[in-house]
This record gives structure tokens, C-alpha cells and sequence, in this order.
């Protein structure tokens, strides 16, 4: 964490920052870009007027992946370099049959197979 008066939230791998203030909370990503944004805009204006929400670490991760993030949600494959849904982290087929090391990485369906074919 880079600075002292925040919390940390993994998103995606990476370590993000916030800091809930009294109507506004501020995000941290991890290449220094900030959001402030509002309990309303989190929660809804009605839980804000009739006090009845909570901010913990799960809304506010939705919030991120909602509102902040919606293009990172998907991964880039190691080999393909393409973004895709398909992509996940998994054990390298080629390595963990040859080398006998299970190095786990982002690969797409697709890389995968390849990978499969090349053993």
C-alpha cells in the first residue's frame, strides 16, 4: 500500500485503495488514477435518504467492476495478446507435461488447445 490511511481491495489481481469519507469515497487504482464517487452513486439515493446501506469491500468491488473497470474485466491471453471472455487463469498444458512445472497463466480457449496439440 503506498499510503497510510487506506484499505486495501484486490481487483483483478491488483491491489487497489480506498477510503471511506462522509458522503464520498476515494479509490485508489494501482497506476495512481483516483475516483471520488458518492454514497448515492453506490448504493442508490433512496438506502443514502433513508440511512439503510452498508460500504464494505464486496459493494464497493462491484462498484469498481461496474462502473470503473467494465473494460478490464476481461484478461489478455499470454500468447494471443487478444482480450477475451474466454480467457482464464490456467496451468500450461506444454509445461506441465514437458517440464513438469505447473506455471499457471491467462490463456484463451483457443491458445489452450494449441498448447495441447504442440505436446
Amino acid at each position: 500500500m503506498k499510503r497510510n490511511d487506506t484499505r486495501p481491495l484486490t481487483v483483478n489481481g491488483n491491489i487497489w485503495e480506498y477510503k471511506i469519507g462522509r458522503n464520498t469515497v476515494a479509490i485508489y487504482a494501482p497506476d495512481g488514477e483516483r475516483f471520488f464517487p458518492k454514497f448515492t452513486d453506490i448504493v442508490g439515493e433512496k438506502a443514502v435518504e433513508n440511512n439503510s446501506f452498508r460500504l464494505n469491500p464486496a459493494v464497493l468491488l462491484d462498484y469498481i467492476y461496474k462502473n470503473v473497470t467494465p473494460n478490464m474485466q476481461k484478461h489478455m491471453c499470454k500468447y494471443c495478446s487478444r482480450r477475451k471472455d474466454d480467457v482464464v487463469l490456467r496451468v500450461n498444458p506444454f509445461d506441465a507435461e514437458i517440464y513438469e512445472k505447473e506455471n499457471k497463466h491467462y490463456i484463451c480457449n483457443e491458445c489452450y488447445d494449441d498448447l495441447c496439440d504442440e505436446i
